[in-house]
């Protein structure tokens, strides 16, 4: 699980809570749905922390999440893409919540939102890249025939 996926959760609920709480003095409420962009947040964090445990049944899906994260950053997208963003939504009439800044962003939220529990769950696990991890398995390059 990335470090952030909390966060952003919170975050995406506490926006759409605040939305139906201010909507009456009409003040509109936008939620911005970024992708990876490229920005030092991860770039700088390295590798697992210091004292890590070594036996942590964790260790393996953090440190693929690491290694995703990491390889991601090469491939993201300008931050100055959700910079463009906004005059958009200044403009806009208020009636959006979530805003996709990006194709990426867009797919994600069309898969996650148009979905029942467990299509949803099989997909955030599939773009999340823990499918190998819910399926029992202890690295992500094992086998399903190996457990």
């Amino acid at each position: 699980m990335s470090p952030t996926a909390p966060a952003k959760f919170a975050l995406e609920g506490a926006t759409e809570a605040l939305r139906h709480e201010v909507d009456r003095w009409g003040i509109r409420v936008a939620l911005v749905e970024p992708g990876q962009y490229a920005t030092d947040l991860f770039r700088s964090a390295g590798g697992l922390p210091p004292g890590y445990p070594a036996q942590s049944p964790y260790r393996a899906l953090v440190e693929s999440k690491l290694r995703e994260i990491q390889t991601g950053q090469d491939s993201a997208m300008p931050p100055e893409l959700v910079g463009k963003l906004l005059p958009r939504i200044v403009d806009s009439d208020g009636s959006q919540l979530r805003w996709p800044a990006d194709d990426v962003a867009r797919h994600v939220l069309n898969s996650v939102h148009g979905q029942d529990d467990g299509a949803r769950d099989t997909f955030l696990r599939g773009a999340g890249g823990s499918d190998w991890w819910s399926r029992g398995l202890t690295h992500p390059d094992q086998a399903d025939n190996e457990l």
